[in-house]
């Protein structure tokens, strides 16, 4: 139950696009939340051993309160096995997080947020 930092990769060829990583969730961890309201396009990737486990993009506007972001269709985003699919983020709060709930002893799951913003 731990609270996971994330890194920030930034692309030489693309200032306007960062990749946020979360590594190495387990059972019960959350990552530590993101703040980059400038960057609202969003997609959405999770890979990883998952080990019966459920993971959710979370969203707050306070950094106390949070919910489940959902996709374009309304769906939640919330996984229970990888499947490979980059997810669109549609949802943007002031804060967003990966959350890790109900795993066995084996997860390790990777969160990747590759974020874009408008150029000026």
């Amino acid at each position: 139950m731990a609270v996971i930092d994330y890194t920030v990769t930034e692309f030489d060829a693309h200032p306007h696009v960062l990749l946020v990583t979360w590594s190495g969730l387990t059972n019960g961890d959350t990552g530590r939340p993101i703040e980059f309201l400038e960057h609202a396009d969003r997609t959405l990737t999770i890979i990883g051993t998952w080990d019966t486990t459920t993971v959710a993009l979370e969203g707050s506007n306070d950094g106390t309160t949070y919910g489940t972001v959902k996709d374009a269709d309304g769906a939640a985003l919330s996984w229970t096995a990888e499947d490979n699919v980059p997810y669109i983020v549609r949802e943007i709060t002031r804060y967003q997080r990966p959350t890790c709930t109900a795993g066995g002893g084996s997860t390790d799951i990777d969160v990747h947020l590759l974020i874009g913003r408008t150029r000026p």
